[in-house]
């Protein structure tokens, strides 16, 4: 009975912390996912800025 009694609360903790490194671990996935969905449109932006403002520098050079 003790040992039996025993095992299902080392379960119940193993379960709790399973769970809560679960919920940690998804939880940074999903913070970093937004951030990188927030942070790629801001890079695309700048970068496009840059080269447009690259091709057309070079343009007016030309002219």
């Amino acid at each position: 009975m003790f040992c039996s009694r025993s095992g299902m609360i080392d379960s119940t903790s193993f379960h709790i912390l399973y769970f809560s490194f679960a919920f940690y671990i998804t939880n940074s996935m999903s913070n970093f996912l937004i951030r990188l969905i927030q942070w790629v449109p801001k890079r695309i932006v700048t970068e496009t800025d840059y080269v447009f403002n690259f091709q057309l520098s070079k343009l007016i050079k030309t002219v």
